[in-house]
């Protein structure tokens, strides 16, 4: 069986593979790891880190490169189908316009981490990951990163501008208070109280 074409079937250019994820029927593990080496030598195959690879698109310019951006999503986020991870703390609270503080550091909360915190590179990337505190799914996602925001942010010392954003980001997750209700017991007793604030039970119930 020829492995690349198999891969290109399956992968796009510059998509993530982690080997540990690829299973081809009538190769085994072992087999395919040996087939990636002769792969990568050839050039067929570029190596980011140790376990992960990509298809390279030659151009012009020379071999294209991978983002690092895309190697992180697809190892604790996202595969493209499944969700098992979720961005937090000052990366998320950025992103929607709760602090104008530009973090060094990414934060994601992930099913693919064992420990309670934990910080590693991935390029020139600084990751902080977290276990995630029950099972992230692709259901319950959008509702875990609420109340996990809902946890970090300290309400009072919002301004009216940040808790505008605030708003319109759980409008936008489209989130009812009886979605939340099945996770709550997981977050500390401050995440409930925080939860009955005009500010945030006015969206829930609306």
């Amino acid at each position: 069986m020829d492995v690349m074409q198999k891969l290109m079937d399956i992968y796009d250019y510059n998509e993530p593979i982690i080997l540990k994820d690829v299973k081809i029927d009538g190769i085994s593990y072992e087999n395919i790891r040996q087939t990636f080496s002769r792969l990568v030598k050839s050039g067929k195959l570029e190596r980011y880190v140790q376990g992960v690879y990509y298809i390279p698109k030659v151009t012009p310019l020379g071999k294209s490169k991978i983002a690092t951006k895309k190697i992180y999503e697809r190892k604790y986020i996202t595969d493209g189908k499944n969700i098992y991870g979720y961005y937090s703390g000052l990366t998320l609270m950025n992103a929607i316009g709760l602090t104008t503080q530009v973090p060094n550091t990414i934060e994601i909360i992930t099913n693919n981490e064992s420990s309670r915190r934990r910080e590693i590179l991935v390029g020139n990337q600084r990751l902080r990951l977290r276990r995630s505190r029950t099972k992230v799914t692709s259901k319950n996602a959008k509702i875990l990163q609420l109340l996990e925001l809902i946890n970090t942010v300290d309400m009072s010392k919002l301004s009216d501008n940040q808790k505008q954003n605030l708003i319109a980001y759980i409008r936008s997750q489209n989130i009812k208070l009886n979605d939340i209700l099945p996770y709550i017991n997981y977050y500390p007793d401050k995440v409930s109280k925080k939860l009955m604030e005009r500010l945030i039970i006015n969206e829930l119930t609306s």
